[in-house]
């Protein structure tokens, strides 16, 4: 293989996998740190990192060096994930990047870099919790309907509100059918 073809073949490596590090790594940190509730701070995580991984990709390629465009990639990459996990984990982590820090001396830049590279995946997916913070857990008094598609049966059911005067029930499904059904759960429409 010649030199400029292994070039171009770390280059490309570096564009898919470098840049798919790092732009994992800078939306979890974001998701983290913007003062949004969790679900938006994620979105907004992911939409920003499609700029960061196409800044990424142009990186990979407009810089003469191989050796500064991995530091480039990696540097940053190793950056993110240790502060996102020191905002995950907290302490623990600190105290446990301490004791490994110990034997850091004897690990190359680039095992260290590989490690941090695989610890990002790990806490890749903060997304939805089962009782989201801003969110109050509901006490269940009756089941309303059941699977189906006729009146007062739900299909995919997606969203659900209540009026505050009548106490009706409005639902939406999947398909996009909605649904009125009185405060007992009998069907009004």
């Amino acid at each position: 293989m010649t030199t400029r073809v292994r070039d171009v073949c770390q280059r490309v490596a570096a564009a898919v996998i470098g840049g798919y590090a790092l732009t994992v790594a800078f939306s979890v940190l974001l998701s983290f740190t913007l003062p949004v509730p969790r679900a938006e701070g994620v979105l907004t995580g992911l939409l920003i990192s499609f700029l960061v991984y196409t800044a990424a990709v142009i990186w990979a390629f407009a810089v003469r060096s191989i050796r500064r465009m991995w530091w480039g990639l990696l540097g940053p990459t190793a950056a993110f994930a240790v502060l996102a996990l020191l905002l995950l984990c907290g302490w623990i982590v600190a105290i446990a990047l301490a004791i490994i820090g110990r034997w850091l001396p004897r690990l190359s830049m680039q095992s260290i870099l590989c490690l941090a590279m695989l610890m990002v995946p790990l806490h890749a997916m903060p997304g939805c919790s089962e009782v989201s913070p801003e969110t109050d857990r509901l006490d269940v008094t009756s089941v309303v309907g059941g699977p189906g598609r006729s009146a007062g049966s739900f299909d995919y059911p997606r969203a659900m509100a209540v009026d505050q005067g009548s106490g009706d029930i409005f639902t939406v499904e999947k398909s996009g059918r909605v649904q009125r059904l009185d405060a007992t759960g009998r069907p009004l429409n």
